[in-house]
Formats: structure tokens, C-alpha cells, sequence
């Protein structure tokens, strides 16, 4: 099976969302520190105005800070992400790319690489943010945006195929 597709910047940093929400410690560790940025807004304006509006109010902007400051968070990363892009350190994700599927390998390239990957050296499929993500030991994550496909039956075929290969079931939605 041949694919050919066109990589965005955007396919890219959602792909670096995607690999940052399957990240345990990373979930933990933001909820952990929210809570706790959280707590300590609220207990700020709680001791240092003392009194029933101030207390209100600190309840109220440790609420806020837990629910807008993921949002925020995320919108920086995003920033960073494109930052990085436009350094040129992202070049061989971004743009036109080649996959095609082997009886024992996988193959990839693009303007900047190639590489060969065997069946067996793939980790993980995972579908989000309108993307297939295939994470392969040795070998940069592949990026599969599902507008590369023709349509449902042309994608189920590609992940069948390497269903069938590598015995993984892939994580996530599309």
C-alpha cells in the first residue's frame, strides 16, 4: 500500500498534543500543580485580605485558575511548537511525505530522510486530532493525517494491515 500526503504545521503540533495527553506523569504533574497554584491563589486572598467578600473572591479566582490555566498552558505550547517550526527544527516532519507498506517493513521519506522500519520495531498506533500516529523505536513518529485517505473503508484497510503486522490495537478516536 502507497500513501502519499502533505504534513502541516498544524498535523504537527497536534501530534505533539496528542503524545503529551497520553502521557501519564505529564496529566499528573499539571494536575498536581494546578490544584496546588489553585489552593494557594485562593489561600493568598483569603489571609492576605481577610474577610467574607475577599474569601468569596479567592474561592472564585483559584476556581478560575484551575479551569483557564490548562487552557492558557496549551496555547503557549502551541506557540512554542510553531517557534520551533520556524527555526527549521521540525523540517523533516513538515511537508510532502511517502509511506508505503512492505510484507516485512514499513517505509518512509520525505524531501529531508528516509528510513525503514521493521513491523516489529512499531510501539503504538493512535488515532486523535484527525490524525493516524504511528510511534516506532529507532525511527521518527509517523504522522498520518486521515485526509491522506480516500475515505473509511481506505483508512480501516491501512489500519487493518497493520493490525495484522504488528499486532498492536491502536489507542484514541478519529
Amino acid at each position: 500500500m502507497n500513501i502519499e500526503y502533505n504534513v502541516t504545521e498544524d498535523d504537527f503540533i497536534n501530534f505533539n498534543f496528542f503524545h503529551r495527553d497520553l502521557s501519564e506523569k505529564w496529566r499528573r504533574f499539571m494536575l498536581i500543580m494546578n490544584a496546588l497554584c489553585a489552593v494557594l491563589l485562593c489561600m493568598f486572598f483569603v489571609i492576605a485580605l481577610n474577610g467574607i467578600v475577599s474569601t468569596a473572591f479567592g474561592i472564585a479566582a483559584g476556581l478560575a485558575w484551575f479551569y483557564l490555566f490548562p487552557r492558557y498552558e496549551k496555547r503557549l505550547t502551541g506557540k512554542s511548537i510553531k517557534k520551533h517550526i520556524q527555526e527549521g527544527k521540525s523540517s523533516e516532519f513538515i511537508g510532502l511525505q511517502k509511506l508505503t507498506l512492505h510484507d516485512n517493513f514499513i517505509e518512509s521519506a520525505n524531501s529531508v530522510s528516509s528510513a525503514t522500519i521493521p513491523y516489529a520495531n512499531v510501539e503504538r498506533i493512535g488515532f486523535g486530532y484527525n490524525c493516524i500516529f504511528v510511534y516506532a523505536r529507532s525511527a521518527k513518529p509517523l504522522i498520518i493525517p486521515v485526509s491522506a485517505f480516500a475515505g473509511k473503508d481506505h483508512i480501516d484497510s491501512f489500519v487493518g494491515l497493520l493490525k495484522d503486522k504488528t499486532n498492536i490495537e491502536p489507542t484514541g478516536n478519529l
